[in-house]
């Protein structure tokens, strides 16, 4: 059963958060939205599996683990087995630090593709941006590709690395890697470009040269259906995904899922500032047509984050475009 919004919009995704707790200290963190100081409380293996199965009934088929970073969990081989077999797709994004001893059993578990954060190859950079080793997140990838799994970097714009654009496409395009070029968004606590704090003006760097760039060098251009996401394809084949999180209406007319917690609460997007629904009583009493129809309620309800959206996805919506 296919579940669509009020503006015709299928259920297609979900972002499960299974935890807060990160190895690493990144200076553009925003934590998927979450309040830091919420509950620690984390959901189990199982309930996960209930997650995946509720979801499924209403026709969502692709499943994200995030974070805070996902491979801190002890049991995350065993959440990844409890979400495969409802998945047609089972990704993850990680810092990629871990990920070196944990490839291989991700791979079996059932975990098709990884996004992996590089704000920089160079690194003495990325460890000030990140306090993380380079050499191990890379010995990480190459143990990930060779176990099958499928490597995409996520490569957040800053005024601190915006000058390594190239270096970035060029490793990617030697690995046959895809690449995520990265608007940095306001922190969880900033609804409107006027309430942005200090700390987000002294990283934030347009991605608009970046974009142009593209736009000259790519042998074909597209939209994705999620998000409205341009991709480029460039002559080494590799796909580059430009991704515009903030006061971008056209992406959330294109957003097509839901986001939970790692204490099982429900969000429509990543700038709601309170998550709408509390699954983890449905999820303990293992109810799971109440979850059913928890998600089918709070995808019916969804609201656009922007007005732009909202206008011009009606507008669409009336002319069956």
């Amino acid at each position: 059963m296919q579940v669509r919004d009020r503006y015709g919009r299928a259920l297609r995704g979900v972002r499960l958060s299974v935890t807060l707790r990160c190895n690493y200290k990144c200076l553009f963190c925003h934590l998927e939205g979450i309040e830091f100081n919420r509950s620690r409380k984390e959901l189990k293996p199982e309930h996960f599996e209930m997650l995946a199965k509720a979801f499924s009934r209403l026709g969502a088929s692709e499943f994200k683990i995030t974070g805070g970073e996902p491979l801190v969990r002890a049991d995350i081989v065993e959440i990844v087995e409890s979400i495969s077999p409802y998945s047609s797709d089972t990704s993850m994004t990680t810092n990629g630090a871990l990920l070196h001893k944990y490839a291989s059993k991700l791979a079996s578990a059932g975990l098709n593709r990884i996004n992996v954060s590089m704000p920089s190859l160079r690194e003495e950079r990325y460890k000030a941006l990140t306090g993380g080793r380079l050499d191990v997140v890379l010995e990480g990838l190459r143990e990930a590709s060779s176990n099958g799994i499928k490597v995409k970097l996520n490569f957040l714009v800053l005024r601190q690395n915006s000058d390594e654009l190239n270096e970035i496409i060029g490793y990617a395009s030697r690995h046959g890697y895809d690449v995520n070029v990265i608007e940095l968004i306001p922190t969880a606590t900033h609804r409107s470009k006027e309430s942005k704090d200090d700390s987000w003006q002294e990283l934030y760097q347009s991605i608009d040269p970046i974009e142009k760039m593209l736009d000259e060098i790519a042998t074909r251009k597209f939209l994705r259906e999620l998000h409205n996401r341009p991709v480029y394809v460039l002559p080494s084949g590799i796909k580059v995904n430009i991704v515009r999180g903030f006061d971008n209406p056209l992406m959330c007319m294109g957003c097509i899922r839901l986001r939970v917690t790692p204490d099982g609460k429900v969000k429509s997007c990543i700038f709601q500032p309170r998550p709408s629904t509390d699954l983890l009583p449905l999820l303990e009493e293992g109810d799971i047509d109440g979850i059913v129809q928890a998600l089918r309620s709070v995808w019916l309800g969804r609201e656009f984050s922007y007005a732009g959206a909202r206008d011009k996805s009606s507008h669409m919506h009336t002319e069956g475009k």
